[in-house]
């Protein structure tokens, strides 16, 4: 696959089943052959594909300043692992060297064709490029970001970068053609906060106002409109950033939280009373009179958790008695309250159920997740009915994890019940 000089005194031979780096004898005693020396030597489980040795990716010297005593041997087997190895010259003999743990593409294609320590941008710095069957990747920066894939129609065999003045091209061999293409600096991915001149004005006029109507006039519909926002950010963030097994853990201990907080502790009802008496866009209004006022609202949810009025009405059990003068009742306008988070949870794995489930299935599994919080969202509403605080995560995230791991049983099957966690 490979072979080399690593220094004046060693060679590194690399084939499909070994990697090794022997000491060059100088002298020996004898006219005997004498058994190389191996002063590094690596076994994988499956074939070397590719190898290279040069300057390493986590160097914070420039490639001119490198005075050759430190490297980067990398290779990439078949089944698409990558593994390398630093290597310092200045370290005693069997400690040279050491497994680079920031490696983090173990397995990330099916099977390495290829693999290149490359500087395309020119910036002194090394770079990454991966090849695999019919894809070719650069790796960008200590971090390995994939700034560039290409697709070939062929399998590719090696592919090299080609600079001209200003012009990249790429250069990929097959065993039957040559393909080319220009790199444009379009095709590269997205790095850093991107802001887009006009969808970065609006958003920022918006929650300018918002932000005013908040704080001078923060009505149950002002409210609303934030929470939903607000609710619908954090939704897309943490459901993208978590698969559904783990959301799933989140939601089960929120719910219990949620139950214990309402019925045994009562302190979530203090809260939610705290949250109202600021105003604060954390949870969502909606009212059960005209004319309600959440700006003027001063009631308490432990007080209307006990459901009794203040001023009853006593009817006498005897008929004939005719009551002439009934005391009123008091009628307030009232709201009902959700917190914010009865939403996100279930909005979590419902998104999350999109973006990790590796089926064709993901989507209609989601609408199940979503069909599921809906279901439970109507057992709340029945309890509520009856004029009792309820928590509310117990029966919306059961509703969902049920609609979950229904919809997955259906379309994936057992394969549902794998949370896909890493440890």
């Amino acid at each position: 696959i490979d072979a080399g000089l690593v220094d004046a005194d060693r060679f590194l031979l690399v084939t499909e089943q070994v990697v090794g780096v022997i000491k060059l004898e100088k002298t020996k005693d004898t006219l005997a052959t004498i058994p190389a020396t191996f002063e590094f030597e690596f076994n994988p489980q499956t074939n070397i594909t590719s190898s290279d040795f040069g300057h390493s990716i986590w160097s914070k010297e420039n490639i001119s300043s490198n005075t050759g005593d430190k490297k980067l041997l990398i290779i990439g087997e078949e089944d698409g692992n990558i593994t390398s190895w630093e290597w310092d010259n200045n370290l005693a003999v069997g400690e040279q060297f050491t497994i680079q743990d920031k490696m983090k593409l173990a397995y990330f294609t099916d099977g390495v064709v290829q693999i290149q320590l490359t500087d395309l941008d020119e910036s002194g710095f090394t770079d990454l490029l991966v090849i695999s069957h019919g894809e070719t990747y650069w790796f960008y920066g200590q971090s390995l970001k994939n700034l560039f894939t290409a697709k070939s129609e062929d399998f590719s065999q090696h592919s090299y970068f080609v600079t001209n003045d200003s012009t990249t091209i790429l250069v990929s061999l097959s065993n039957n053609s040559i393909a080319t293409g220009i790199i444009d600096d379009n095709m590269f991915s997205l790095d850093g906060l991107q802001l887009y001149d006009v969808p970065f004005l609006i958003g920022v006029v918006i929650a300018l106002l918002l932000m005013v109507l908040l704080y001078f006039h923060s009505e149950w519909y002002v409210v609303n409109t934030v929470g939903i926002l607000v609710g619908a950010g954090v939704i897309v963030m943490l459901g993208v950033a978590f698969v559904p097994g783990l959301i799933i853990i989140f939601m089960i201990l929120a719910a219990i939280y949620d139950a214990w907080a309402v019925y045994r502790s009562k302190h979530m009802l203090e809260l939610a009373d705290t949250m109202i008496g600021l105003q604060l866009p954390i949870l969502l209004v909606a009212p059960q009179d005209k004319g309600y006022s959440f700006k003027e609202d001063a009631s308490k949810m432990v007080d209307k958790s006990k459901l009794v009025d203040s001023e009853t009405v006593t009817l006498d059990p005897n008929p004939p008695r005719k009551i002439t003068n009934p005391t009123k009742t008091k009628s307030n306008k009232e709201a009902l309250f959700m917190g914010l988070g009865d939403i996100i949870f279930p909005g979590m794995l419902v998104l999350s159920a999109v973006q990790w489930l590796e089926s064709d299935n993901s989507f209609i599994i989601a609408i199940f997740t979503l069909v599921g919080s809906l279901l439970g969202y109507l057992a709340l509403m029945t309890y509520v009915a009856r004029g009792k605080a309820q928590a509310g995560l117990p029966l919306l995230n059961g509703g969902a994890i049920v609609g979950y791991f229904v919809g997955g049983l259906i379309f994936i099957g057992t394969g549902i019940f794998d949370l896909g966690i890493s440890f």
